[in-house]
C-alpha cells in the first residue's frame, strides 16, 4: 500500500470546469499541464504503466468490451455525427448519448443493413447508440472517435489503413440514404441535429488475448473493459474511489469520466491526504493532466496553473 498508484480518468477539467477554487489550487501543487487530445485518452493511459498502445483495432477492441466476446473479423467503429456546413467548411459534431437514442440508430443500421449490407462485402450492427461495420477486406478509417475529432473538420484526421476508394464509396451512399430518412425528418422537426453521416474509426482486427500484468481496472467503458480483457486482467464496475482501493491497495485505473468532476476531486484529495494512496495521476477527457504526489499538498506556495482558471473566451 505504501506505493499505491491510482490512474483516474476524468471528464473535461480545464478552463474553470473545475468549478472549486480550493480543488483548483490544490491540482496545482502537484504537476498540471493541458493540450487538446489529438488521440484516445486509452494511449495515454497506457503510456503511464507502461502498457503497448494499439496501433489499430480500436474498434474491435470497444467491440469485445460491450459483448464480452472476441471477433477475428476485420470491423471499424461507425458512430453518428452530424456534419456542420458552415460558410467555408464541415464540421464534425459527435452525436453522444444526450443527443441520439438506441431507437434511432437501431431503425437507421437495420436500413443500413438492408440497403448496403446485402452483399457479403459489409455488414452492420448497432449497439445501444455505438455502430460497427464488418469487411471482408479492411477499408480506410480514421485514427480516432469523433469524440476527439468533435468540433474539427474531417481532413484534421484523414482514414488510413484500407482502401481509400472502398471509403469514399461507402460513405457517399450512406450520406445519401441519411439525408432525407424519416428519422432525421423527425429530429430536424424537434430542432435536433441530422445523423447525416457516420464517422469510421479504429479500423482493424482484435488482437490475440496475451496476458500482461496489468493494474486493476474499475471501469464500464468499452474501449478499456475491451482493452484488459486481451490482456486477461481484471476489470470491474467503477463505484467510488474507496471501493478501488479496498479491492486493490496497490494501485488501480479508474474511469469516472460520467462522474461529477468535483465529487470525485474531493474523494481523491481525501484519499492521497490520508496515506490510503501515495501518487495519483489524473487524465481528463479536455487533455487536462496532473499528477499529484502525498505531500505536494504542502506546496502551497504554488498558484493556481493557468489551465484552471476560467479562460478569457468563457
Amino acid at each position: 500500500m505504501k506505493d499505491a498508484h491510482a490512474i483516474v480518468i476524468l471528464p473535461d477539467g480545464a478552463h474553470g470546469r473545475v468549478s472549486d477554487a480550493t480543488q483548483r489550487r490544490w491540482l496545482s501543487r502537484g504537476i498540471v499541464s493541458q493540450q487538446a487530445p489529438e488521440t484516445e485518452l486509452l494511449g495515454a493511459v497506457l503510456s503511464v504503466i507502461g502498457a503497448p498502445v494499439p496501433e489499430s483495432g480500436l474498434a474491435a477492441l470497444r467491440f469485445w468490451g460491450q459483448t464480452g466476446e472476441r471477433s477475428a473479423s476485420w470491423m471499424a467503429a461507425a458512430d453518428p455525427i452530424h456534419l456542420e456546413a458552415r460558410l467555408r467548411d464541415l464540421r464534425i459534431r459527435s452525436l453522444g448519448p444526450s443527443h441520439v437514442s438506441p431507437a434511432e440508430m437501431r431503425i437507421l443500421f437495420e436500413m443500413l443493413q438492408a440497403e448496403l449490407g446485402g452483399s457479403e462485402a459489409y455488414s452492420f450492427t448497432q449497439l445501444g447508440i455505438s455502430g460497427y461495420l464488418h469487411s471482408e477486406q479492411p477499408i480506410a478509417t480514421a485514427p480516432v472517435s469523433a469524440v476527439i475529432a468533435d468540433g474539427h473538420v474531417p481532413d484534421r484526421f484523414p482514414p488510413s489503413g484500407g482502401s481509400a476508394q472502398s471509403f469514399h464509396q461507402l460513405l457517399g451512399e450512406l450520406q445519401m440514404l441519411l439525408h432525407d430518412h424519416a428519422v432525421n425528418i423527425e429530429r430536424e422537426k424537434a430542432g435536433q441535429p441530422a445523423i447525416n453521416s457516420l464517422w469510421f474509426w479504429g479500423g482493424g482486427v482484435a488482437p490475440e488475448p496475451v496476458e500482461r500484468p496489468l493494474p486493476d481496472l474499475y471501469s464500464g467503458e468499452p474501449l478499456y473493459n475491451g482493452y484488459w480483457a486481451s490482456c486477461l486482467a481484471r476489470v470491474a464496475p467503477f463505484e467510488d474511489f474507496d471501493a478501488c482501493l479496498s479491492g486493490s491497495p496497490r494501485g488501480f485505473v479508474a474511469v469516472a469520466s460520467n462522474a461529477p468532476i468535483q465529487d470525485s476531486l474531493r474523494s481523491l484529495e481525501k484519499l492521497l491526504g490520508s496515506g490510503r494512496l501515495r501518487r495519483l495521476t489524473l487524465l481528463c477527457s479536455d487533455g487536462l493532466t496532473a499528477t499529484l504526489g502525498r505531500f505536494d499538498r504542502l506546496r502551497v506556495w504554488r498558484r493556481t496553473a493557468p489551465c484552471l482558471e476560467v479562460s478569457d473566451s468563457d
